[in-house]
């Protein structure tokens, strides 16, 4: 399962943005245009620890932080299913009632399938505490209220992210380490920061 599609509102520097992924994307850019605030978000979505909460600074504004005023963050996440490579049985079954039909597709014998996962983030004011919310989405991008984002379905969606370091190409040819071990075992799916 990929993720095809992420948008991302009132997070860091991105205000609205919507950005859709390839079999491999590289992400390119000057120094404080969003690079890595778009993989942080990526890292509050798929988080399964319960504890990765985003702080005060977070949040979009154009000034000051306005507790106030605030918009929350909303992240929305797409994972689609190809015609060359569809959803397993595993998938199909775990996410019933969560998964939708990409109507753009009407044309295959089966319409491709796709799951939306939203987060949200909204800041009380009233005790100073982030409420969070995740749930799926159906086609017209409303909560499916039946259906929970449970640890064991967001383990269908591994992430792993690597902190800014001097030299990847050292970490990920190290055997020993996490990075060259996972790089021995499984294919990924990487997305590719630089600065």
């Amino acid at each position: 399962m990929k993720i095809t599609k992420i948008e991302i509102k009132n997070f860091r520097n991105h205000k609205d943005t919507v950005i859709e992924l390839n079999e491999n994307t590289v992400l390119i850019g000057k120094n404080n245009t969003g690079k890595t605030s778009f993989l942080e978000a990526l890292k509050l979505v798929l988080d399964k620890t319960g504890r990765k909460y985003p702080v005060e600074d977070d949040f979009y504004t154009t000034d000051t932080f306005n507790e106030t005023s605030i918009n929350p963050i909303e992240i929305i996440l797409e994972f689609k299913e190809f015609k060359e490579n569809r959803f397993s049985g595993n998938i199909v079954s775990d996410f019933q009632n969560v998964w939708q039909y990409d109507k753009s597709t009407l044309e295959y014998e089966e319409p491709l399938k796709y799951i939306k996962l939203y987060y949200k983030a909204k800041y009380k004011f009233e005790d100073k505490k982030i409420e969070i919310e995740r749930y799926f989405l159906n086609d017209e991008k409303k909560e499916i209220k039946s259906e929970k984002v449970s640890n064991h379905r967001l383990s269908y969606f591994p992430f792993f992210y690597l902190e800014t370091l001097r030299d990847i190409h050292k970490q990920i040819n190290y055997k020993n380490s996490f990075w060259g071990d996972l790089k021995k075992h499984y294919y990924l799916h990487i997305l590719i920061l630089i600065s």
